[in-house]
């Protein structure tokens, strides 16, 4: 395809990339190549967590496209795209883990 011949300018290091090289950033709008992509993935270990922190209460999202996990702080609001393939269809992440359904079922043990 020609449009992959594309060079664009990431916009955190600076440097052209093909359009097939390029992935949005967390924040949805920008973006960047995918070696800056995968040095943010490694300085943020906290994705997927959902706990409070200074400033506010983190919300988890996920893609169902490409299957990406990830979270912002509620005050940012909801992303729209995912930051990873750009595609829209982004829904809160409403996976619940095992520990809370073993907690939840103590409960009605005594039923």
């Amino acid at each position: 395809m020609e449009n992959q011949n594309i060079l664009i300018m990431c916009r955190k290091c600076g440097r052209k990339s093909p359009v097939s090289q390029m992935r949005y950033d967390s924040n949805g709008k920008d973006l960047i190549c995918i070696n800056c992509l995968g040095q943010r993935k490694i300085e943020s270990p906290s994705i997927g967590k959902s706990v409070k922190k200074e400033g506010g209460e983190t919300m988890k999202y996920f893609c169902p496209n490409c299957k990406y996990r990830f979270s912002r702080k509620k005050e940012v609001g909801f992303p729209g795209v995912c930051p990873f393939c750009g595609k829209s269809g982004v829904d809160k992440d409403s996976a619940t883990s095992a520990d809370s359904l073993l907690k939840e079922s103590d409960k009605f043990k005594d039923i």
